[in-house]
């Protein structure tokens, strides 16, 4: 596995509108900002377009970044729903021979996890460039701006978490207590090689040219998968349906473990759908509810590291380094 240099005070760091522009939530983004002043920030052209731009200029917007040699980071701007149509025109190999992180979270997972998975370079998963608006240092914000700086901490488990989204505060809802739920076993303390992002848009990638999971798994057999899904919208039982298709296209050859965030928009169904479905499903150990993705608060995840799970009495830890 390849790690890029994490970022130093002063340092570039490039904002890139692959999924969707920022357009009229500039204001929000501004607001993010604020958190990033011990960095210097340049947006690509498109970010502040009311309209998603073409495929190819959003290629070439990533690729003029890669090979800027005064980035050190690539972030996200935001979510959205078509970044994979940009896959076909980017180049790849730009990736490998310009080492440098890309974080986002959501859709950004086309990119960020196909450059972990098929080209063997690290990224990061978590946050947007536009998901810092709150008012609030949360502890998830304080270990984003750990790691990026390369003071891999622990993550623990977080007190409280958000069970309805506000999309017009700015602010955190924090109103239910974090509970995780492991499928199997009353303890669980795993290492295993991370791998991993937004579930809905990994199984849009299964079975295409950029599908490179098996070769990935049998590279790291050894060290053994520990993958992560954050589910933006999916019933229990397709997002049951959608674990099979994986595990019949080998994706979970040499899995150790699965950790599922809180799903967002669960469609009717409950938490208890989900356990039920998977549970006794699966070889593998299953922690559902995770500190994942789009339900704050969320822990930031090096796509690609070694990693030191931990599970007791509905709490756990994630511990990442780099080998």
């Amino acid at each position: 596995m390849k790690y890029p240099d994490f970022i130093k005070k002063n340092q570039l760091i490039a904002v890139h509108a692959g999924s969707y522009p920022i357009g009229e939530k500039w204001p929000e983004y501004q607001r993010s900002l604020r958190y990033f002043k011990d960095y210097q920030i340049i947006e690509a052209s498109s970010c502040k377009s009311l309209d998603l731009v073409s495929k190819e200029i959003r290629a070439q917007e990533l690729a003029d970044f890669y090979l800027n040699k005064d980035v050190k980071l690539i972030m996200a701007a935001t979510g959205g729903d078509y970044q994979m149509e940009m896959l076909e025109s980017f180049d790849f190999s730009l990736v490998e021979n310009n080492l440098k992180w890309f974080c986002g979270y959501s859709d950004p997972t086309n990119i960020a996890f196909v450059i972990t998975s098929k080209y063997d370079v690290a990224t990061l998963y978590g946050f947007n460039a536009k998901s810092f608006t709150s008012d609030t240092l949360y502890p998830c914000y304080q270990n984003f701006f750990n790691i990026i700086k390369g003071n891999l901490i622990i993550q623990e488990s977080f007190e409280k978490f958000e069970s309805s989204k506000s999309w017009d505060s700015y602010d955190y809802n924090l109103d239910k207590d974090v509970r995780y739920e492991s499928l199997k076993s009353k303890e669980i303390d795993l290492q295993g090689r991370l791998i991993g992002g937004c579930f809905d848009v990994i199984c849009n990638l299964i079975g295409t040219k950029f599908d490179n999971v098996q070769k990935f798994s049998e590279k790291y057999a050894e060290d053994g998968l520990i993958w992560f899904f954050d589910v933006y919208s999916s019933s229990a039982s397709d997002f049951y349906l959608r674990m099979l298709q994986m595990k019949f296209a080998g994706y979970f050859n040499n899995t150790k473990l699965v950790i599922i965030g809180r799903v967002l928009f669960k469609n009717d169904s409950s938490d208890q759908d989900f356990i039920n479905l998977l549970k006794d499903k699966f070889d593998f150990e299953i922690i559902f509810n995770f500190d994942l993705g789009h339900t704050a608060q969320t822990m930031t995840f090096i796509n690609g590291a070694m990693a030191r799970v931990k599970y007791q009495n509905h709490q756990g830890s994630l511990e990442q380094w780099l080998d």
